[in-house]
């Protein structure tokens, strides 16, 4: 990220520069269970409530312990992408 807030490579930056952008990524977004299930509340939730909802995605990343995106790449404002 430069001064401006924008990522120099725009659209084509394969990195996520905020949360929403980390949540809302085809390999990520509804490929875990929402912890409050049926009673979530939320009016936009990036986690599955049943298992039509929840997803499989092409690219399955784990650590070494099983944990999902733990190397996800995860540019915050401010952050020069790498």
């Amino acid at each position: 990220m430069l001064q401006t807030g924008r990522c120099p490579r725009g659209d084509a930056c394969m990195m996520a520069h905020n949360a929403i952008e980390f949540w809302l990524h085809p390999d990520r977004y509804r490929t875990e269970t929402c912890k409050d299930g049926d009673s979530c509340c939320r009016p936009v939730c990036f986690f599955a409530h049943n298992e039509a909802e929840h997803r499989i995605t092409r690219i399955h990343r784990t650590d070494a312990a099983g944990n999902p995106f733990a190397r996800a790449k995860y540019s915050m404002a401010g952050s020069i992408c790498e």
